[in-house]
């Protein structure tokens, strides 16, 4: 399936997500620390379309981690934070179709980090 026709599907329910994730990460765990969902660093793509005002717009972001309810994704703007994106999400060459809202996005070098709580259905 190609990430463009990804965006046109359902988004996954949660235990599909997860599923997913077993799918491309390692076994080795990242300490639990403050978090209640244990993040993984992963290589992927993000290919997303979200509505602001009366205008879409698509972007694509390089995937940098995911959880089991969210993705830190690395984007060249800040992301709004009042806006559901339909995203495509690849990490293996078979993407799925996910939604969700940005959390915090934080400049960094060469862009901004971006926190991205999944909403499933």
């Amino acid at each position: 399936m190609s990430v463009s026709s990804a965006l046109q599907d359902e988004p996954i329910g949660y235990d599909e997500w997860q599923r997913v994730i077993a799918r491309n990460v390692s076994a080795e765990l990242e300490p639990r620390a403050r978090r209640r969902h244990r993040r993984y660093a992963v290589q992927g793509e993000v290919k997303a379309s979200f509505v602001l005002g009366e205008k879409t717009y698509k972007r694509t972001w390089r995937l940098l981690e995911v959880s089991a309810t969210g993705l830190t994704v690395k984007s060249h703007e800040p992301l709004p934070g009042d806006v559901f994106f339909l995203m495509s999400v690849d990490m293996d060459g078979d993407p799925v179709c996910l939604r969700g809202e940005a959390v915090h996005s934080t400049q960094t070098l060469g862009g901004f980090k971006t926190g991205i709580r999944l909403q499933f259905p």
